[in-house]
């Protein structure tokens, strides 16, 4: 592949805190930055940023087992197995990835949603002790992956 899908992006402003054309997105145990004066949402799962086409997600799920980061290689032929069989759909590129210091999984989806319009989703699974924290992001396919990246390079947990 040749650049991650979680090309981490750069900051303006002094000491790399978030442009005014951010906002930090809070939800249960994290928080994200994504573009001014998109919608924010809050469900008992998780939490959406979105404006037209475009939307950062995290949603939270609790895990059946406790994560042990020392069996990522097994866990990544779960996920890949699970990405693979998200609806609508098809997996372009997957890779290892570290979001919020943990070495994650990732992949970009494209697919062509009801009007025949061709979009794009960037996903990652972020494991932690007993909760899956699954970020998504879409955006149209021709469009800049910017917000995305934001999401991925600014996905904290609190």
């Amino acid at each position: 592949m040749a650049a991650s899908i979680l090309t981490p992006i750069i900051l303006t402003g002094c000491g790399g805190s978030a442009s005014s054309n951010t906002q930090t997105v809070q939800g249960t145990g994290f928080h994200f930055e994504a573009p001014a004066g998109w919608n924010v949402t809050r469900t008992k799962e998780g939490t959406t940023a979105s404006e037209g086409v475009g939307l950062a997600q995290v949603l939270v799920y609790a895990l059946v087992k406790r994560y042990d980061p020392a069996r990522f290689a097994a866990v990544t032929k779960e996920l890949d197995q699970r990405a693979e069989q998200l609806k609508g759909g098809k997996v372009v590129d997957s890779s290892t990835d570290q979001v919020a210091g943990r070495k994650v999984r990732s992949y970009r989806l494209e697919f062509e949603d009801d009007s025949g319009a061709s979009r794009t989703e960037e996903i990652a699974f972020v494991l932690d002790d007993m909760t899956e924290y699954f970020l998504l992001c879409r955006r149209a396919t021709s469009a800049s992956d910017t917000d995305c990246a934001r999401l991925f390079s600014t996905f904290a947990l609190s």
